[in-house]
């Protein structure tokens, strides 16, 4: 190559200006939407914030709620307390005034029938001491006594009033309750929703550090928690919480006061004033419930007194089938209103039984039974229905499942449950006697016998028998019973009680059980060794346990006669 030749380079390639102003576009493009994005996820941020701000000042305001209603529990728990037991200390003071005050108008009656003039004057000295005792206690005077001489105590209406404010309480403690198991949850609604927004900030936070499109599924996704976190808050904000009203607690409390005097005066048998008190009760539990209709234990109160004003008339032949369906509706009713205790499904089973639907009967009864396969009461129940459908067998069966688990458990409430189904067939059979029901009635007395006064043994047949029982006023100077009688006057201190028998074992011991209006006073009943000849004539003696008070109470008088626990005979008799 010469030194005259020339070298020339090919140009090099010049830059594409639009492709170069496309590229700036995108960047910037991209920057604005970044910009554009931060600025979304930053007012994400700060609303979620603010939402996260106002959960944390809802939950710390039901916190608060909360805690009031827990004081408010404990303190409604302690004037509950406080009213029954001074409820039932003013029973026992005021018992003990009654007693004295029975012993000087009983001596007083005795003087004044005597016609002795000192008797008269000491009559007049006991008259005074009367009116004094009445001023002791709030039974003796109005409106239970009106007179203090000649006066009869109002023992129902006493008894009944004394109901009133431990009802009332319990039924302030309840609605507290409720109130604090609102807030409680709303509280942890709003511990829940605060987690959900520091989940969906967290995401916001997430997208607002990283590039991409997985950035935007991150908002999308906090974006929908927050969202549903807002909309639970929201609802739970607005849910009400239930507050009782005053007046329904307090319409309660009157129904339960008149529902408790008709179930007295039931006992005593005054079915008259017993009715009256019974839809005194469904009057006042009708206005609790026009207060406030969705009341389950105003529901349940009226169920009651509708079950045992049909019971009575049903016992007494007479159509319950409208009041018993009006129980079934509003125990349903109360059930459905959250009332799931066994009280209700047990008290249900019991009202589809008095109507005669002994399938319905038998399911409430069983599902009370998953809840507590403990309670012996409702195996009773169960078995009555079994009797029913006919399965006596069964019925059977069930009674003795009863026995055996109420063997192992206190006797006090095994006592209360076997003495209550003693009651109900009784009255079961005065208005429709059957055979297999008598039977089942004496296998429950039987055992009844055997947990309370035979300390659980079990009760085999004796071969004894009971020919023939009377009542007598007395025994002569040989010690033999004299002047029978079925009714005997007021004011009777001892009713003897005579028996032919036939095979009594050595050493036998007689457990007479003694029932007034059909519940047994076991004040009365006699439980003693017989040092008798396997074959004669006995005798017990029935006397009022209280010295110079009037004597045995009036009313109809039943006395069973057990050998060893087994069941031989009854008789009856009357005290005016």
């Amino acid at each position: 190559m010469s030194t005259d030749e020339t070298i020339i380079s090919p140009a090099a390639p010049q830059p594409d200006r639009a492709e170069a102003v496309r590229s700036e576009q995108n960047r910037a493009a991209q920057d604005r939407a970044t910009r554009r994005f931060n600025a979304i996820t930053v007012t994400l941020i700060a609303i979620v914030t603010l939402l996260s701000a106002i959960a944390a000042f809802l939950q710390n305001d039901a916190s608060n709620r909360q805690s009031s209603a827990v004081r408010d529990v404990q303190r409604y728990a302690a004037a509950q307390l406080s009213a029954a037991l001074q409820s039932q200390q003013a029973l026992n003071f005021d018992a003990t005034v009654q007693r004295d005050w029975l012993n000087l108008a009983y001596e007083r009656s005795l003087l004044l029938d005597s016609g002795a003039e000192a008797d008269a004057v000491r009559a007049e000295h006991l008259a005074e001491l009367m009116r004094l005792t009445t001023g002791f206690s709030p039974m003796l005077q109005e409106p239970y006594l009106n007179d203090p001489l000649e006066g009869v105590i109002d023992l129902p209406r006493y008894y009944a009033d004394q109901e009133y404010e431990p009802t009332y309480w319990e039924q302030r403690r309840e609605a507290a309750a409720l109130i604090n198991e609102a807030w409680n949850k709303k509280a942890a609604t709003y511990v829940t929703v605060l987690t959900l927004f520091a989940v969906a900030l967290f995401l916001f936070g997430i997208a607002a550090t990283i590039g991409g499109t997985l950035r935007g599924a991150f908002v999308v996704l906090g974006v929908f928690i927050a969202i549903g976190a807002t909309a639970w808050m929201t609802s739970t904000l607005l849910a009400p919480v239930k507050v009782r009203p005053e007046q329904a607690m307090q319409a309660l409390a009157r129904g339960r006061v008149d529902l408790y005097r008709a179930e007295f005066l039931r006992g005593w048998r005054e079915k008259a004033e017993a009715l009256k008190y019974y839809q005194s009760s469904i009057d006042q539990l009708d206005e609790a419930l026009k207060i406030d209709p969705a009341y389950p234990a105003a529901l349940s109160e009226r169920a009651s007194a509708y079950v045992q004003t049909g019971e009575q008339r049903l016992w007494d032949r007479e159509d319950a089938a409208p009041l018993l369906q009006y129980a079934i509706d509003d125990y349903r009713a109360a059930i459905e209103q959250g009332d799931e205790s066994i009280y209700a499904l047990w008290n249900l089973g019991w009202a589809y039984f008095l109507l005669g639907d002994q399938p319905e009967s038998l399911r409430y009864t069983d599902r009370a039974l998953e809840q507590a396969p403990q309670q012996i009461g409702l195996y009773l129940n169960r078995a009555l229905a079994l009797r029913a459908m006919g399965q006596v067998d069964e019925a059977f069966a069930t009674v003795q499942e009863a026995y055996e688990r109420a063997i192992d458990q206190p006797t006090s409430s095994s006592n209360f449950y076997f003495h209550a189904t003693i009651f109900d067939i009784t009255q079961q059979l005065r208005a429709f006697p059957n055979d297999d029901l008598q039977k089942l009635l004496k296998d429950v007395k039987e055992k009844y016998v055997s947990l309370r006064y035979r300390k659980g043994q079990r009760i085999e047949p004796t071969g004894c028998e009971i020919t023939a029982v009377a009542f007598f006023q007395g025994l002569n100077e040989n010690n033999e019973l004299i002047d029978p009688a079925e009714k005997f006057v007021a004011s009777t201190e001892t009713v003897y009680m005579g028996f032919d028998y036939t095979n009594l074992p050595v050493g036998g011991e007689i457990e007479a059980v003694v029932y007034l209006f059909d519940k047994e006073d076991e004040t009365l009943t006699v439980q003693e060794r017989l040092g008798l000849e396997p074959i004669g004539t006995g005798y017990i003696r029935i006397t009022s346990p209280f010295i110079k008070a009037g004597g045995l109470s009036s009313g109809s008088y039943r006395v069973d006669i057990h050998i060893n626990g087994e069941y031989l005979a009854s008789g009856e008799f009357t005290v005016e």
